[in-house]
């Protein structure tokens, strides 16, 4: 049977779910949950055992950045707590009533491009007893004081799994913060290296030369992403 995408209007939410091949033949099969900001591009192509969840935020400035700033006249308003804590207590337990998901924390996970991203790597340093999957794609890690937050995080005792993706010439063409995109990711990949202690913790860290903030990129280094984590 061929995958299908059911749409779902929730709590002023539009969510995309696609169901693996054979859901309707094995829905006493509890599946893995994948979340995705903004998603469906980079994950309508991939096929897995897995659902997949689009989530669309209503305002991305909102409610995927940690705390406010401005950057290059832009204002970014610092919602992600309150997005955040919508996803664990209510977003997933609606999913749960819908589809056959797992009831395991470490079977759920969570991903992003850009600002998708950063928030995924934010619900990592602060919930990290809520998700098992991470993927980090292109993350704004260029973010003001982001860094300087993840030096402050608590060790991660939990058994993650982790994918991060960067290109490298990603910030390149600006002139502001955002062409520190590289250097600041590869802080932030070291410093999540010490975070995590566990011996079967897994995190998988790929870059790409000519890698710069476009779908094809991002959509490649998806579907490696799901290779490698389920």
């Amino acid at each position: 049977m061929n995958t299908k995408t059911v749409k779902i209007h929730f709590q002023q939410h539009d969510i995309l779910v696609k169901l693996p091949k054979g859901y309707d033949e094995r829905r006493h099969h509890p599946y893995p949950l994948m979340l995705v900001q903004e998603g469906y591009a980079l994950f309508k192509d991939v096929e897995a055992d897995v659902i997949f969840a689009d989530l669309v935020p209503n305002d991305r400035k909102l409610e995927l950045t940690p705390w406010h700033a401005v950057v290059d006249g832009v204002n970014y308003e610092g919602g992600a707590d309150t997005y955040k804590k919508w996803i664990i207590e209510q977003l997933i337990p609606y999913l749960r009533k819908c589809f056959n998901i797992s009831q395991e924390h470490k079977d759920i996970g969570i991903g992003g491009v850009s600002l998708g991203g950063l928030f995924t790597l934010y619900t990592l340093l602060k919930d990290p007893e809520t998700f098992g999957y991470y993927i980090l794609i292109s993350p704004s890690i260029w973010y003001p004081r982001f860094v300087e937050f993840m030096k402050q995080q608590e060790i991660i005792k939990q058994d993650k799994r982790i994918y991060w993706y960067v290109g490298e010439q990603e910030g390149r063409q600006h002139i502001s913060i955002k062409q520190e995109m590289f250097t600041q990711t590869e802080l932030g990949v070291d410093i999540l290296n010490e975070l995590m202690i566990s011996e079967n913790a897994s995190f998988y860290y790929e870059t790409n030369k000519r890698g710069n903030h476009e779908m094809s990129y991002f959509k490649k280094y998806f579907a490696r992403a799901i290779k490698k984590l389920f």
